[in-house]
C-alpha cells in the first residue's frame, strides 16, 4: 500500500493527521503559556500595591510619632499642677463678672 492509501484510511477512522495534532498542541501549550505569564502579571500587580500600601502606613505612623511622641514626653517629664496654678486657671475660664 501506498501512503495515499494510509492517509485514506487513517482520515476515515476519525484519527487526526500527524501535522493538525502538532499545530494543536502548539496551541494548547502557547493557551497554557499566556495564563500563565497573565497570573504572574497580577501577582506581582497585587505585590506591588500591597507593598505601596505598607510603605504609605508607615510614613503615615511615622509622621504621626514625629508629632506625637515629643508631646507624650513633654506630659509625662511636666510636674502635676499646683493649687495655685489651677486657681489662675479656674479664674482666666470663668466669665467676666459684673
Amino acid at each position: 500500500m501506498d501512503a495515499d492509501v494510509w492517509s485514506t484510511m487513517a482520515q476515515a477512522s476519525g484519527a487526526m493527521p500527524r501535522e493538525a495534532r502538532a499545530w494543536t498542541l502548539m496551541g494548547i501549550l502557547a493557551l497554557a503559556l499566556g495564563i500563565l505569564v497573565m497570573l504572574m502579571g497580577i501577582s506581582l500587580a497585587v505585590m506591588l500595591r500591597r507593598r505601596r500600601r505598607r510603605l504609605l502606613a508607615l510614613r503615615s505612623d511615622t509622621a504621626r510619632r514625629r508629632v506625637v511622641d515629643p508631646w507624650m514626653e513633654a506630659g509625662r517629664r511636666a510636674s502635676p499642677p499646683t493649687a495655685e496654678e489651677l486657681e489662675e486657671d479656674r479664674a482666666d475660664d470663668a466669665p467676666p463678672s459684673r
